[in-house]
């Protein structure tokens, strides 16, 4: 015979095929894992042909603890499932299919066969059946037994009576005791009570029901799969399970069973005695997960596959989604309405699916001193959008996995938006690694970006700082991965918590219980008060992000003008970004008042108020840097003055002129004396000590568009003077060097 055989996952390749067999082949399964179907069929190879033997081979992950995972989280979502059935029952929105026999769709079936397959193959499951036939529930029955009065009989006051007064009866032999008594004849037979073992109870046809419903149910199933193109290892696989079930419907204890008449969900011995409670358990999540649908479930039992990377995803959904409710939502969990929907067609359906958007859930962190809005949304879209003020990435659209966003109470999303108040922290959930190392690499490594067999080395810490740099408002991005006892481990961009990116690892145990959760929720919690606190640098970065992305400005050409690069009050400073660099535009009334500034050891003394009306200093003045001179006629003074010390000193006008007289000499007066009136008193001023800076030597402005400068700058309501008593000429005005430098005259 020509015996080849078949498998869906079989790859040819040339390398094979020259060594003189056509057909040989490689089997690769990749990141198939489940069950793969062998089938041995004659001649072709081709779908079209029936196979004469099959065979059903379970492929598994290399990690260690893939089984323990995998029904760890299948358990954890059956729960979850049933959870929200509960929910959307009491909750009277949702209308449910009472039986899986209406259902002929393989998708749902072969979702509600692996949920039952991870049952039946349990060695829980094994060990309860066991334990329910070495153990089984029992009463005892009562029955009379007609015994011969000469027999041996235990004679009760009943037995005697009925000896006495019995019919039929017999005469007693003469020679008998009871003769001596009197009694001439006695009863032939008496009844004797007699209890016996039944096994025939509630409990045990309840145990027999359940068992009779899973094979009812992969009855239905092999039927359904068997008619369909492309799900034969779903129906080997129902076959084998239906055999499980035979076996145990085979033995001797259920062939005394009768069928079950009512349900005794109330049954002590069901609720309480081992082995029944876990079949009880077994059975209602069984039924429970049936009434509900679950397209994104379809994709990762298709055909028999075990799709564990995309479960791995899932599962953290609800364990990050626990979290956000606990402690943003008071423990609240989202309406049923969120994760459910088609309560009006009839086919309620979960909405969780991978690659499509769901939430946004919304909550409060009452935080001690700060209130923040909470949003939690599983595969957010972040449109590329090049507006910074709007929601999204500025390069390309990206969707992490998950996504918590916080915001203060005080302002809308929009608002927090435009003002960089948002922060979003991103998590993407990666199942094929244990260790650390396999997700970021180590530090020994100097390529991050060297490409070997077609994949790059630490692929995804690159995918983080994508995340982290390319999502606008993002301050982390991190990775949560299934490594078990490993530490978290975090990349800080400064000595704050945020930003960062990293990973953390998170695995299931054999009841889906999250290990190492405790570290990501320490995380997170300290992420909140890193928000909830106003003193934070990432607080200040923020604000002057904020600030300088409010308004577009193009950047002004300034020739051959040298800039400098640090501070002019110490070499350890930077220098102000000219656009915060304040210039003083001072009024000078004659050349005496303008050589006095323009010495080496220069004097500009302005005009603040009177001492009689109210006096306003604008904190911008103090912040100046630079002079700038200007006199009648509207005319600007050629080049700049530097400050030798920061900030201003104030005097009055008698006090002024002394101190003039004491460091400015014959200049200084002559400067004053030009100005001095009677009313020596009646003015504050403001001495700035002065020097020239070279750097400007002979740059000549262009003084009308000083002023228009000057007007849009203090049209900023926080930059806006405050008019003291008397006319405005005089009073020193401000504007960012920037603004001055786009009125230069000789560029």
């Amino acid at each position: 015979m020509d015996l080849r055989l078949r498998c869906s996952r079989s790859m040819r390749r040339r390398t094979l095929g020259n060594t003189g067999k056509p057909d040989a082949g490689l089997i690769e399964t990749r990141s198939f894992c489940g069950t793969l179907l062998l089938e041995l069929v004659e001649g072709d190879c081709s779908g079209d042909i029936p196979a004469l033997a099959t065979a059903l081979l379970d492929v598994r992950s290399v990690k260690m603890d893939y089984r323990t995972e995998y029904r760890g989280m299948l358990r954890r979502l059956t729960e979850e499932i049933t959870g929200l059935v509960a929910d959307a029952r009491s909750s009277t929105k949702g209308r449910f299919l009472s039986s899986f026999k209406e259902r002929s769709d393989g998708g749902w079936l072969q979702i509600q066969l692996e949920l039952l397959r991870e049952v039946l193959d349990s060695s829980d499951f094994t060990a309860a059946i066991q334990r329910i036939l070495n153990f089984p529930h029992e009463k005892l029955s009562s029955s009379n037994d007609i015994v011969k009065a000469d027999r041996p009989v235990r004679w009760t006051p009943s037995a005697i009576r009925q000896l006495l007064n019995g019919n039929p009866r017999r005469k007693t032999p003469l020679n008998h005791t009871l003769a001596a008594f009197g009694l001439e004849s006695v009863a032939e037979h008496v009844r004797v009570p007699h209890k016996s073992r039944d096994l025939d109870t509630p409990e045990n046809r309840f145990i027999k029901y359940a068992l009779e419903d899973f094979r009812s149910f992969l009855a239905h199933a092999q039927s359904v799969f068997s008619a369909s193109a492309g799900w034969g290892v779903s129906a080997a696989l129902t076959c084998r399970l239906f055999s499980v079930i035979d076996d145990w419907l085979g033995r001797a204890i259920f062939r005394e069973i009768g069928a079950m008449r009512f349900t005794p969900l109330g049954s002590p011995v069901l609720q309480r005695k081992s082995g029944y409670r876990e079949v009880l358990r077994w059975w209602l999540r069984f039924r429970t997960a049936a009434e509900l649908s679950w397209k994104g479930g379809e994709d990762l039992f298709h055909a028999g596959q075990r799709n564990v990377a995309e479960l791995y995803e899932y599962w953290l959904f609800f364990e990050l989604l626990s979290w956000f409710c606990r402690m943003c939502r008071a423990g609240n969990r989202p309406a049923i309405e969120e994760l459910i929907e088609g309560f009006e067609e009839g086919s309620p359906n979960l909405r969780l699916k991978k690659n499509m958007e769901l939430g946004p859930f919304a909550g409060i962190f009452a935080g001690r001193s700060r209130r923040l809005n909470a949003r939690f949304v599983y595969n957010g879209r972040f449109q590329a959008s090049s507006n910074r003020q709007q929601r999204g990435s500025w390069s390309r659209a990206l969707h992490p996995d998950y996504t918590l966003s916080f915001w203060p109470e005080e302002m809308s999303e929009t608002d927090a938006e435009g003002q960089e108040l948002l922060v979003h922290i991103h998590f993407d959930a990666k199942y094929r690694v244990d260790q650390f190392q396999e997700l970021f690499g180590s530090e020994l490594e100097d390529d991050a970006d060297e490409e070997v067999d077609g994949n790059y080395k630490r692929q995804d810490l690159l995918k983080m700082h994508a995340y982290r740099d390319a999502i606008k408002r993002s301050q982390g991005a991190y990775v949560l991965y299934p490594g078990r006892a490993n530490a978290a481990v975090k990349f800080t961009g400064f000595h704050e918590i945020l930003p960062g990116i990293g990973a953390f690892g998170v695995a299931p145990d054999q009841d889906g219980n999250a290990q190492g959760l405790e570290a990501l929720e320490t995380f997170l919690d300290q992420v909140l008060a890193h928000l909830s606190n106003r003193t934070t640098t990432q607080e200040r970065v923020s604000y002057h992000l904020a600030d300088s992305y409010a308004t577009r400005e193009e950047p002004v050409e300034y020739g051959s003008l040298h800039l400098p690069e640090i501070d002019i009050y110490d070499a350890k400073f930077r220098a102000l970004p000219p656009s915060e660099h304040m210039v003083l535009a001072a009024w000078v009334e004659n050349e005496a008042q303008r050589s006095l500034a323009e010495s080496e050891n220069g004097f500009v003394y302005v005009r603040l108020g009177r001492r009689a009306g109210s006096l306003h200093v604008h904190p911008n003045i103090a912040k100046a840097r630079h002079v700038l001179l200007r006199t009648h006629g509207s005319r600007a003074c050629s080049g700049l003055l530097l400050l030798r010390e920061p900030g201003f000193r104030v005097y009055t006008r008698t006090q002024l002129r002394r101190e003039l007289e004491a460091h400015a000499g014959g200049g200084g007066i002559s400067a004053w004396q030009y100005s001095a009136r009677g009313d020596d008193d009646e003015h504050i001023y403001a001495l700035f000590r002065t020097q020239p800076d070279h750097g400007y030597d002979g740059q000549e402005w262009d003084a009308e568009m000083i002023m228009d400068s000057v007007e849009r700058f203090e049209s900023d309501v926080r930059n806006r003077p405050i008019a003291n008593v008397g006319r405005m000429s005089p009073y020193p005005r401000i504007l960012p060097l920037k603004a001055l430098l786009r009125a230069r005259l000789n560029v």
